[in-house]
């Protein structure tokens, strides 16, 4: 068994605390992303990756735009003054974009990096669900999903297609930045004998178990991306079109995506969302919508939001069916039988 096997050896001789094992998923991670980033530190919580670089990069509390489809972009030279982009509205210096593949889509990439190139922003990509997402035609052929702006996240959580238990990588051409990011993840410690801290900093570190679990779960990515595939294509094959239900699609027109999610577009279907959700659980089912909105969460309605018709018709219509790596063609078929039952 690969992962005892890794586990066994990392117990062994590198420990359960932070260390070689680390290191060495981390340059794994860099080698099959084909990534020519200089490092790619990995840690515990995957959104303080995004904390970490953010705060080196932008400085918070300035100006962030987070992009996951683009419905228009309205800046113009009226809002450029020294080659900085001011928001209109409040004034902000807005220093960076940040692209998040969503389900396992890859974002249009030749326009948001024309974008952040021509207002001066860096470009963050949330590639946190679309580990293995890559071109395969056009100017960017050949690189995946976080490895074209200035900056990448991934996600390694319990539900992503590949898992540490928890945590996360980022990547970056950007030295200084990654190791400055290293630097807070690992509390910012400058005497690890007198554990003196030269600024604020975090204790987000990885361990050699959860970097081992990563390690055995890299080597077996190319045929997760194969078997969900299977799933997507047997989900589209028995529901699509089928009693006014949809299978949302995944870009393949110059891309080989990910297949992370695969979600059931009820808008044309006489069905409602959460019912479809409570019947399918009452027969040990477990569906999901799409996740509350940011917009909906505590703090956040005070922040400025634009044009979500398109994620606020996602939320009230999708239902995301069963996709883990680790079920059957049978599986699926049960679930499909289920829907149409409903």
């Amino acid at each position: 068994n690969l992962v005892d096997a890794a586990l066994l050896h990392t117990l062994d001789g590198c420990g359960v605390v932070s260390g070689r094992d680390v290191d060495k998923f981390e340059k794994f991670h860099l080698t099959r992303q084909k990534c020519s980033r200089v490092s790619a530190p990995a840690v515990a919580e995957c959104p303080v990756s995004l904390e970490c670089v953010v705060r080196e990069t932008v400085e918070l509390p300035s100006h962030v735009m987070f992009i996951a489809e683009i419905v228009g972009v309205t800046a113009d030279e009226r809002w450029m003054r020294g080659g900085k982009l001011y928001n209109k509205t409040t004034g902000a210096h807005v220093k960076a974009l940040e692209v998040v593949h969503v389900f396992g889509n890859m974002a249009d990439m030749p326009r948001l990096v024309e974008l952040a190139q021509r207002y001066g922003l860096v470009l963050i990509e949330d590639a946190t669900e679309a580990l293995g997402t890559r071109y395969t035609a056009g100017p960017f052929a050949g690189k995946f999903a976080g490895t074209i702006g200035d900056i990448g996240c991934y996600s390694f959580n319990g539900n992503k297609i590949i898992t540490t238990g928890a945590g996360g990588a980022v990547v970056s051409n950007h030295a200084d930045w990654l190791e400055h990011a290293k630097h807070l993840s690992t509390q910012a410690k400058t005497d690890l004998l007198q554990f003196k801290h030269d600024e604020v900093g975090y204790n987000y570190r990885m361990t050699n178990v959860q970097a081992c679990l990563g390690l055995a779960q890299l080597e077996r990515l190319e045929g997760f991306i194969a078997h969900k595939k299977e799933l997507y294509d047997h989900y589209v094959a028995r529901l699509d079109g089928v009693q006014g239900l949809r299978m949302l699609p995944f870009v393949t027109d110059g891309v080989r995506p990910n297949r992370w999610f695969f979600s059931l577009y009820l808008k044309d279907a006489v069905l409602e969302r959460d019912d479809v959700i409570a019947r399918l659980q009452a027969q040990d089912i477990q569906t999901r919508p799409v996740w509350a909105l940011i917009p909906e969460q505590a703090d956040y309605p005070r922040n400025e939001a634009y044009a979500l018709a398109k994620a606020e018709d996602y939320r009230r219509y999708i239902v995301n069916l069963p996709c883990s790596t680790n079920l059957t063609l049978d599986d699926c078929e049960r679930v499909c039988q289920a829907v149409l039952a409903l």
